[in-house]
């Protein structure tokens, strides 16, 4: 699980970066009404963020550290939407605890007592 956790770190990390965060959103919104570029940035940077998720993925479930379920395809949806609407709709943080919580809800195992809030 370490090689998903360092994939996930290292795609959170520009997240603490206030001028990478207004890039992204810039570029997602361009995405949005230029058919062309958004062509170009799906193939050029979110499938290939996507493909090497799944590769990871792919080989947690091999050794046993996630669950057959949800499918890879799911599991990508959950990370990168959990990026896109922090970055695009609430603004809150993607940081070094969101991936710890991905983390627990991807391999099933709660990272706080059973009933605690934060």
């Amino acid at each position: 699980m370490a090689d998903l956790r360092a994939f996930l770190a290292a795609s959170f990390a520009p997240g603490s970066k206030p001028q990478v965060i207004e890039v992204l959103r810039a570029l997602m919104a361009e995405a949005q009404i230029n058919p062309a570029f958004g062509e170009r940035f799906r193939d050029g940077f979110l499938r290939r963020r996507r493909d090497a998720l799944g590769v990871l993925v792919n080989r947690a479930l091999t050794r046993g550290d996630l669950p057959p379920d949800p499918r890879p395809g799911t599991v990508a949806d959950i990370v990168f939407g959990v990026i896109w609407y922090r970055v695009l709709a609430t603004r809150e943080p993607v940081d070094a605890s969101l991936v710890d919580d991905l983390i627990s809800v991807l391999a099933g195992t709660p990272t706080r007592a059973s009933g605690s809030r934060p």
